[in-house]
């Protein structure tokens, strides 16, 4: 057996394996729907602010009419005017942000900025691109107590508009829905099978207290991700739950941007080892891309390609995402190359603060 057919069959179990798991995701993820509650003055709404002046009129509105206690932004050193723009909706408070401290992150030390200011007993953290529907903020709360929990993450509905925007961001959702069924993540089988994103995190203030708040992951790149791991290893259940179009955002607007903000995070979700990342981009070239590649000369080819699609298909249906998108699923490895080579730079920048990845 040659091995070309051992790397054909070997891709075929990964991808039937992947939409299987994507299949189970499908049926059994949670979704956060729009609901009422009448105790929505215990919550805190938190938005980390840093040169958003584009984003908070389409998003800030809709957080202030959500009901919650309060509304706090935090105006994070911003060169565009994100203070006096937030400071123009009515039902928000803008705090200035303090100057970053050694041994911090600045996403991190704006968060618990907001944290300490914050008087509910429910702090709901949403970045300042996400949309938030009538009712949203109360059914987020309510998907985490369904769930058991008393912190837990929304994964938005992802807005893309460009082709750099559908070949990169996906991949958020790829990793989500395809990586393990929702009720093994659910089960707690491991402090390492949990996840959280940044865009929506809720936790209640005893917890967040009893874990030691963002002081605990202070210089941690990928500050969600531990945050999540850290409420796992001491005990508390971790929620998630789909935006389903009632929760939605833009992350990022084109490729460049794309770039720059995949590639920031992309070691750190690696273990920073080089190693595996450029393990992992060849693996999934050759999962997506080289099928493609060779299945006009070869048809044996044609059913890896096939499925590739599918399983992207499953990924798009779950999401609230164009099922046609699933056709560029043989491009997005393409897509990713540079981010790799991005990410694997020992300095990055992001909102204009320089960092080290290995950090």
């Amino acid at each position: 057996m040659g091995a070309m057919t051992l790397l054909r069959r070997a891709v075929v179990t990964f991808l039937v394996g992947r939409i299987a798991v994507n299949v189970v995701n499908w049926r059994t993820f949670p979704r956060v729907g729009a609901t009422t509650r009448p105790d929505l003055d215990r919550v805190s709404v938190l938005v980390p602010a840093r040169d958003e002046a584009a984003n908070l009129p389409s998003t800030l509105p809709g957080l202030a009419a959500q009901g919650a206690g309060e509304v706090l932004v935090l105006d994070d050193h911003s060169e565009d005017g994100t203070a006096e723009v937030a400071a123009a909706i009515d039902g928000v408070k803008v705090l200035t942000g303090a100057p970053l401290p050694d041994g911090w992150l600045g996403k991190a030390w704006a968060l618990h900025q907001l944290a300490e200011a914050a008087r509910g007993d429910w702090l709901v953290f949403t970045d300042a691109d996400v949309v938030w529907e009538p009712g949203a903020v109360a059914g987020f709360v309510d998907a985490l107590e369904a769930q058991g929990a008393r912190v837990g993450s929304i994964f938005p509905t992802q807005d893309t508009r460009t082709w750099g925007e559908r070949l990169t961001v996906p991949v958020i959702d790829e990793v989500l829905l395809s990586g393990l069924p929702y009720p093994i993540l659910h089960a707690g089988v491991s402090p390492h099978a949990v996840t959280a994103n940044g865009q929506a995190i809720a936790i209640h203030r005893e917890v967040y207290d009893a874990i030691g708040g963002w002081p605990a992951v202070r210089g941690r790149i990928v500050e969600d991700v531990a945050f999540g791991r850290l409420a796992r290893r001491e005990g508390h259940e971790v929620a998630l739950a789909l935006g389903d179009g009632v929760v939605r955002t833009r992350m990022y607007r084109g490729y460049r941007e794309a770039l720059a903000g995949f590639g920031k995070n992309l070691l750190t979700a690696h273990g920073r080892s080089r190693a595996l990342l450029l393990a992992d981009v060849a693996w999934h070239a050759a999962a997506y891309t080289l099928p493609a590649v060779l299945a006009p000369r070869h048809p044996a080819w044609r059913l890896p390609v096939a499925l590739g699609v599918a399983q992207r298909a499953v990924v798009a249906a779950t999401t609230r995402r164009h099922p046609a998108e699933a056709l560029l699923a043989p491009l997005l490895p393409v897509a990713g190359l540079p981010v790799a080579v991005q990410a694997l730079r020992r300095r990055q920048i992001w909102k204009g603060r320089s960092f080290e990845v290995g950090r």
